[in-house]
């Protein structure tokens, strides 16, 4: 842990640049549908006035399938109804937790990165043996 924190610190303007962008590559994908399930309630999409995708082709065919009720699932979990959520899916309180920390730490990981970024000069480029 130690040698790792010591890496960190000693990151240039570059590399703290590339952290940024993969902590930015994670941090879009995992707060995203979070904020969608903001914007909705559970029961606008019950009541179909909210269209977010396409009906689920499992179901339609008859078969189980393991994100229906992900979404209404998110929405109930943003207002606070933990209950309902797992009435919509059982494993959506587990899927927004997991989406919720990497939105975290990968937020955390953009601002650390960011700071760097401000605070470390520019890599000099070596001189030429000339």
């Amino acid at each position: 842990m130690r040698r790792a924190l010591s890496r960190l610190f000693a990151m240039d303007r570059v590399e703290a640049a590339a952290v940024f962008l993969a902590a930015l590559f994670l941090f879009v994908p995992s707060f995203a549908p979070i904020a969608i399930a903001r914007a909705v309630t559970p029961e606008d999409l019950d009541a179909d006035r909210v269209h977010l995708g396409a009906p689920c082709s499992l179901r339609a065919r008859g078969l189980p399938c393991p994100t229906c009720g992900m979404t209404r699932g998110f929405a109930s979990l943003s207002r606070g109804r933990l209950d309902d959520a797992r009435r919509y899916n059982a494993r959506a309180p587990m899927v927004y937790g997991a989406f919720a920390a990497t939105a975290a730490l990968s937020g955390l990981a953009m601002v650390g990165a960011a700071a760097l970024m401000i605070t470390r000069p520019r890599r000099r480029p070596a001189p030429s043996a000339s």
